[in-house]
């Protein structure tokens, strides 16, 4: 229980209980078996994974409710059982790629190249969709490469995606504070080293931050940034560390926005039911999309149409930089 106050003489309280749950930890100790016996994904290969009969119950990561599953692709697949005493067990097996391309860094930058690497073990043939068959290639478009992999009957195909990086030289940054913790982020996702000086005598070498400061007050921060291609800016703000009062700063209405980076439909959604204005610029400022949504809490925007890159989404008060890919 907590009870709080106000300097006026207002009190407020509220509680939470906590309940023990009978659900234990990952790594439950139920024993996992394939299929195949082994524990790699081939495109068409019919693998299943079954758990130890006996529990009353099963629920799987991908919503199967019995002792087996088929996995759709590589990863983890975690299942929650119930014994026939009430508690419940939860652990995971991973399926493998039989291959996966890596890279340093999927951001293309202007006349530059992107190298993407296999990690190969033994493999009896690959096949790029650039026509290549070594394990390292360097693409210099961006777009989605794709690689065929064979070992014995097992085939897989792993994508990347590459993005042609235009953000250059952008040292801009977002704050948030809590109390006297204040957290620093760029708004570029192409920021490969960043310097902070917090303004207080205080510095740190990341690309993100967490600061405290010893007393609230206003703050001048500063934030050198060096990007993927090499570029470096430096932007300084003032930043207002304060004490937050219980119902002194109003809450603004959260907005969320899904998947990003996107391919196609972006999905937008909204706290409280609202009938804003969505106006979509490229980063130079020109318009893209211009438009007045209808009253709701979720919307959905096509966004397949427009060119790979960057852009930034405004819905009235709110914007964000988005990633149609």
């Amino acid at each position: 229980t907590v009870i709080a106050s106000t300097k006026q003489g207002c009190f407020a309280s509220d509680k939470i209980t906590i309940f023990r749950d009978s659900t234990l930890r990952q790594g439950g100790g139920i024993n996992f078996t394939t299929s195949t016996g082994g524990f790699t994904y081939c495109n068409g290969n019919s693998l299943t994974i079954s758990a130890t009969p006996g529990y009353d119950k099963y629920l799987w990561s991908n919503g199967d409710t019995t002792n087996t599953t088929t996995p759709t692709g590589p990863g983890f697949y975690v299942l929650l059982a119930k014994e026939p005493t009430g508690c419940y067990r939860k652990d995971s097996i991973e399926i493998l790629h039989l291959a996966t391309i890596s890279s340093p860094n999927t951001l293309l930058c202007k006349n530059d190249s992107v190298e993407l690497n296999l990690n190969l073990i033994g493999v009896d043939s690959l096949y790029w969709s650039t026509g290549s068959n070594s394990s390292k290639i360097y693409v210099s478009q961006p777009g989605k490469y794709w690689v065929y992999i064979k070992k014995n009957n097992c085939t897989y195909v792993d994508t990347i995606d590459v993005i042609a990086f235009s953000d250059t030289a952008n040292a801009h940054f977002n704050h948030q504070g809590a109390g006297l913790t204040v957290n620093f982020s760029p708004v570029s996702i192409g920021i490969s080293k960043g310097v902070w000086d917090f303004g207080d005598g205080n510095a740190a070498n990341s690309i993100s931050a967490s600061h405290t400061y010893a007393a609230y007050g206003t703050y001048y921060v500063c934030y050198d940034a060096t990007d993927v291609c090499g570029y470096t800016a430096q932007v300084c703000d003032s930043v207002v560390v304060q004490k937050i009062g219980l119902s002194e700063i109003p809450k603004p209405t959260q907005i969320s926005l899904y998947p990003n980076p996107t391919s196609g439909i972006l999905t937008i959604k909204s706290e409280i039911q609202k009938r804003p204005k969505l106006l979509i610029t490229d980063l130079s400022g020109r318009i893209i999309i211009q438009k007045e949504l209808t009253a709701d809490k979720s919307w959905q925007v096509d966004l397949s149409h427009l060119a790979p890159g960057y852009y930034i989404l405004h819905l009235d008060e709110f914007s964000t930089k988005i990633v149609k890919l």
